[in-house]
């Protein structure tokens, strides 16, 4: 009997945010100034015993206390601060098979307790094997008191060989008398511009053909955050790599909506046929385009998105520094140019009340969890389009 061949799997080390997390300062997009901070920590061979780096989800921190972690123990630094990368601990730190015996992460929002603290501090007492010893506390505002007051005390009494890295989306709640034992890192937002660098280079060596609208589409609808642009990347690849879309029907306006299904982002499409009749006075017109959507409240959350690029649009006499995407930019100076908005102080006064009605309409959405909502969009279509009717779009 024929064996049979054995299928073999991809696994999740194959994730693109795992594939390409930066190994070195270089390979972090943006940050330029975080950049040359860590630089001259590495070439003067001076760190603090204590750094707080904090910044939005998934735009990196761990990631950068990972590549100081690995730069600290380097054997071969080179001269531009960053770790070589062959070296014995460099290899170590770069598997996902081998821990790195002196370096410790613990994510603080599954490990509240000073028992976990406690273990940390037992291990801080033995010497590295390389240079130093790096903890890594991720989300670090999630530790409870008792817990907090012990890491407060290590860095108030801190060892030679030890660096602590704490990281954290919410650095408020941290005291000031921690933070002030801290040397602050902040990772500051991504330009659109190197999140789409991000992806294109992404994009040569997983041999995908999408152009630079595509990938200012997919950044868009990531929030612009470097992981969630990774991620959603993937799943337009994973669509390629199934057949059932090539990749000369990946076109702005069908991916979108494929996109929008797969990844739950709003169809911006159906947000600015809703928002562009509403601007025109077409009620019926603003009312077929609530058919399909399959979630009120992301579509909400893109009204208000949208809606808000529309007045920044018309308010600013250089909408293209504001809005920065060429294709939010795109369709948002398409919705202006059909509805014929006009910059006059009753049209900014319309829009502004608008925006009024569909923040309160989106908070009521979240607070009594309305998932299916259609009411409130309809009200919405049958106020505001006799308004704009009425007064001509101002």
């Amino acid at each position: 009997m024929k064996e049979q061949k054995k299928t073999e799997w991809i696994t999740s080390n194959n994730d693109f945010t795992r594939l390409y997390r930066p190994k070195t300062l270089a390979d972090i997009v943006g940050q330029s100034i975080l950049k040359h901070i860590v630089r001259g920590w590495m070439r003067q061979k001076k760190v603090p015993g204590a750094v707080l780096i904090h910044g939005q989800f998934g735009s990196g921190k761990t990631t950068t206390a990972r590549i100081i972690a690995t730069t600290l123990n380097c054997s071969n630094v080179l001269p531009n601060g960053d770790p070589c990368g062959e070296c014995s601990s460099c290899k170590t730190m770069y598997s996902d098979t081998v821990v790195h015996n002196d370096y410790l992460e613990i994510n603080a929002a599954n490990n509240t307790g000073v028992d976990h603290m406690r273990l940390l501090q037992e291990r801080a007492s033995y010497q590295p094997r390389y240079n130093r010893l790096v903890i890594v506390i991720d989300e670090v505002h999630g530790l409870s008191k008792q817990a907090m007051d012990l890491i407060l005390k290590n860095l108030e009494e801190p060892r030679a060989y030890v660096t602590y890295i704490l990281c954290t989306t919410e650095p408020h709640k941290l005291s000031e008398t921690l933070r002030s034992r801290c040397t602050e890192l902040r990772v500051t937002e991504i330009t659109v511009k190197d999140n789409v660098e991000l992806l294109r280079r992404v994009c040569k060596d997983e041999k995908l053909k999408l152009s630079d609208d595509i990938l200012e589409m997919i950044c868009a609808k990531s929030d612009n955050i470097p992981r969630k642009c990774l991620v959603n990347l993937q799943s337009v690849a994973s669509m390629l790599a199934s057949g059932d879309v090539k990749e000369k029907d990946i076109v702005l306006d069908k991916l979108e909506a494929k996109l929008s299904q797969i990844i739950g982002v709003p169809n911006y499409v159906s947000i600015q046929n809703y928002l562009s009749a509403i601007y025109s006075g077409k009620l019926v017109a603003a009312l077929s385009s609530l058919n399909g959507i399959t979630s009120k409240p992301l579509f909400l959350k893109g009204c208000l998105d949208t809606h808000g690029n529309v007045i920044t649009a018309l308010a600013s006499k250089t909408p293209e520094k504001l809005i920065g995407e060429k294709w939010v930019l795109g369709y948002t100076k398409k919705m202006i140019a059909e509805s014929s908005l006009q910059k006059t102080s009753e049209s900014m006064k319309t829009l502004s009340s608008l925006m009024f009605d569909l923040v309160d309409a989106y908070t009521k959405m979240s607070l009594y969890q309305l998932g299916d909502s259609t009411a409130l969009l309809v009200g919405i279509a049958g106020k505001w389009c006799g308004r704009f009717k009425e007064t001509g779009n101002g």
